[in-house]
């Protein structure tokens, strides 16, 4: 929780510095109860994902259909090394890339 607790700091700081706002609202977006935490940055201009996980992929894909930038503060999935990744295989993982390499 420390690591996370850094990374939303320092994404609170990034954002204030993109945006020039200084009001950031923060909320969990994870289920809360087994999993690491995953949080949601908002202000008047932009959205951050702070460690992002593969489990919340559906949430950061309803995230990007509003116009406002969305940023991606040290994801927590990965795409090789495992024998199936975190995003599953062949076209689940195709497709999952895919969307993961536009940030």
């Amino acid at each position: 929780k420390d690591e996370f607790e850094a990374a939303k700091e320092f994404a609170v700081g990034v954002m204030r510095g993109l945006s020039g706002k200084g009001r950031v609202v923060f909320r969990r977006i994870d289920d809360g109860i087994e999993s690491d935490p995953v949080g949601l940055l908002t202000n008047e201009v932009l959205r951050c994902v702070v460690f992002p996980a593969a489990d919340t992929l559906r949430q950061i894909r309803d995230l990007d259909r509003d116009p406002k930038p969305l940023l991606l503060v040290n994801p927590q999935w990965k795409t090789s090394g495992n024998v199936v990744s975190d995003f599953g295989i062949g076209p689940w993982k195709q497709r999952a890339e895919e969307f993961i390499t536009r940030f």
